[in-house]
């Protein structure tokens, strides 16, 4: 043990000094005592500091609370050690390998609560079954599994980041249930969900069919129904279920709560825009005789439903 080795050579030291701390006549100097007691302070302060438990973790709410070559891990709030391979990392966490799925940073991941505590003189880690990061035992209960709200995500980074699918990272950066149906005319989000979840929905515009200054690309409705409603939704989805405008999970549009169009009538090629075959930001076109009050509900089969009011 560290200690045990820094106990023998200060006290051999110390011993040293005051054996020989004597002239060849037998006098004593207390200076040269006291040399030795300062340069036994110094051996004890240098052992302290040699003897830091390399398996201790430490918690964090960003990277600037870690080491240089650390990094805060966004879900556990520990800090955990970066790599490019196995044989950067010790042995409590002997796996290189990306934080997650959305997330390619790589860093150390642990196996097993006991290679954790490995070399530790008390057993207060665990390896986080979730994210495979060793946390201290009391903390382990507070980090919020991937699947549940209120785990930590990027808003910054395509939806839904960490979090599950049927689930949307927030502007607060924490998972929260996806926008759910404002209009009584839509079965709620399935339990689990598995078509495009709608993750933002929005009026673009209410206006009468001869203002083409917002629209942008010319007139949509008809003379006999000119008040042209627009509506924004982005959708993210899993196995490229939004791969295309017209190879896509199928959108419902209802714009009243007994009238359905189908969605290729409301939908222009051009307002179908994909980010990769996971992601879509679809304009939805609706056309109404009168300027009155409107709702454009929208929902993809298996996902969420929302309304947007003009």
């Amino acid at each position: 043990m560290c200690s045990q080795v820094g106990d023998t050579v200060l006290w051999g030291v110390v011993d040293e000094g005051w054996m020989k701390d004597e002239t060849a006549n037998g006098e004593n100097k207390p200076m040269r005592k006291k040399q030795w007691m300062w340069l036994s302070a110094a051996l004890l302060a240098l052992m302290l500091v040699g003897c830091k438990d390399d398996n201790e973790v430490k918690t964090c709410k960003s990277d600037s609370d870690c080491d240089k070559e650390d990094l805060c891990h966004p879900a556990a709030g520990v800090c955990v050690k970066t790599c490019k391979s196995t044989g950067d990392c010790p042995n409590s966490s002997k796996k290189c390998a990306a934080i997650s799925e959305t997330d390619t940073r790589e860093i150390c991941k642990c196996s097993t609560d006991a290679l954790c505590n490995d070399g530790k003189k008390d057993s207060n880690l665990v390896c986080n079954e979730a994210y495979k990061v060793c946390v201290p035992k009391d903390k382990d209960k507070d980090v919020i599994p991937p699947d549940e709200v209120g785990t930590t995500c990027d808003s910054s980074k395509p939806q839904p980041d960490v979090c599950k699918h049927g689930l949307v990272c927030g502007s607060d950066n924490k998972c929260k249930a996806a926008p759910d149906v404002t209009c009584d005319y839509f079965p709620a989000l399935p339990s689990d969900p598995t078509g495009p979840i709608i993750y933002s929905a929005r009026l673009l515009s209410n206006l009468h069919n001869d203002d083409t200054t917002t629209h942008g690309n010319g007139r949509y409705c008809p003379s006999s129904r000119p008040w042209h409603m627009m509506v924004e939704l982005k959708a993210y989805s899993k196995d490229s279920q939004l791969v295309s405008r017209t190879g896509s999970t199928p959108l419902t549009i209802y714009l009243s709560k007994t009238s359905t169009e189908k969605w290729t009538d409301n939908v222009r090629p051009s307002e179908w825009v994909n980010d990769g075959p996971d992601h879509a930001t679809v304009i939805i076109n609706a056309c109404y005789v009168n300027n009155g009050s409107y709702t454009i509900g929208a929902m993809f089969d298996n996902g969420n439903a929302v309304c947007v009011n003009n």
